[in-house]
């Protein structure tokens, strides 16, 4: 008998689908951008990503413009991504991982 419950487990276990992971951006951060003639470098962190070593992907809309990059840096818990020469500001942000996503860092140089 207690190899049929087992065995009931496991094939339930199979049935279910994983949940799918994501995270939006930390909420203050949405509309942080650049002036108007000057294009931004953004340095976006998720942490708490719970160990995954597969790079994640961010997708971010910045001035209107959709992004989607790979994580250029992934240590035990943390991952890295970065958009350059981006116009205008955050209108959202979300990575396909677990955690907690905030902006790091946002330089702004002269537009050339």
């Amino acid at each position: 008998m207690r190899k049929y419950f087992v065995g009931a487990l496991v094939v339930v276990a199979l049935a279910i689908p994983t949940a799918a992971w994501s995270v939006n951006l930390h909420t203050p951060h949405l509309g942080s951008g650049c002036s108007t003639g000057f294009v931004g470098t953004f340095h976006f962190v998720n942490n708490q990503t719970g160990g995954t070593q597969t790079p994640g992907t961010l997708d971010a809309v910045i001035g209107g413009t959709h992004y989607q990059v790979l994580a250029y840096k992934v240590n035990q818990n943390v991952q890295h991504f970065l958009i350059e020469d981006a116009e205008g500001s955050i209108a959202s942000a979300s990575t396909n991982l677990a955690g907690k996503l905030v902006l790091s860092d946002l330089t702004c140089t002269e537009k050339r």
